[in-house]
């Protein structure tokens, strides 16, 4: 490996550099540090964020098919998509993305969908931006 000044730097070395980095920030004391804009009006990520289904009949089908390939946030904070927006999700990630789901399955995934996640979204005031749509329906506890 060639590096700016024309050194050469064997393959071995490099990588055990690397890899003593990775070791030094995943066991370091100090925990890593918050990023943030501050003013920009872009914050931190949510790292590891509790997201659940309403439990209903396909909940199960949508957790299992859907997380596959992408976490519930597209699901439970979308936009606002309407029933036809929903049929055409399941079959873009059927058609462009590939997801193993079979006729059948596909359409009472997109009924779930269609059924719970269909909400109005508002917006908030003063900004531009929409607010994420809360699920409908019954809950685990039967509300």
């Amino acid at each position: 490996m060639s590096v700016p000044g024309g050194w050469k730097i064997p393959a071995v070395v490099a990588l055990a550099a690397a890899t003593s980095v990775g070791v030094y920030a995943v066991t370091r004391d100090e925990p890593a540090p918050v990023v943030s804009s501050g003013q920009g009006g872009v914050g931190q990520y949510p790292q590891a964020e509790e997201l659940s289904l309403v439990v209903a009949e396909h909940s199960g089908l949508v957790e299992a098919y859907c997380t596959a390939c992408h976490s519930l946030a597209p699901i439970v904070r979308h936009s606002g998509f309407t029933a036809e927006v929903w049929a055409s999700e399941v079959e873009k990630m059927r058609e462009s993305y590939g997801a193993p789901i079979d006729d059948t399955t596909a359409e009472q995934i997109t009924s779930y969908l269609q059924k719970y996640y269909t909400v109005p979204v508002g917006e908030i005031a003063g900004t531009s931006k929409q607010t994420w749509s809360d699920p409908t329906g019954p809950t685990a506890t039967g509300d």
